[in-house]
């Protein structure tokens, strides 16, 4: 996030007439809250979370088929 997100987002806020330097913007990022009113965002990183659920919810799924029972599936 802070790789791709942050530079992102400081981008945006200079665009809105933002004024301070990246460093500074960066050391603001986790004191301001959430995005659009703060600094903090997933932007375009949310489907990293949805993956995580996925997983998850298809672990079980994931076991079974590579059980011995299953095995002629």
């Amino acid at each position: 996030m802070l790789v791709i997100v942050a530079p992102q987002v400081y981008l945006e806020r200079v665009n809105s007439g933002f004024y301070r330097k990246f460093l500074g913007f960066l050391s603001s990022i986790f004191t301001t809250g959430a995005y659009p009113k703060g600094n903090l965002s997933w932007h375009h990183l949310w489907f990293i979370l949805y993956l995580l659920v996925y997983d998850i919810v298809c672990a079980p799924l994931f076991v079974w088929l590579i059980s011995a029972r299953e095995r002629p599936f």
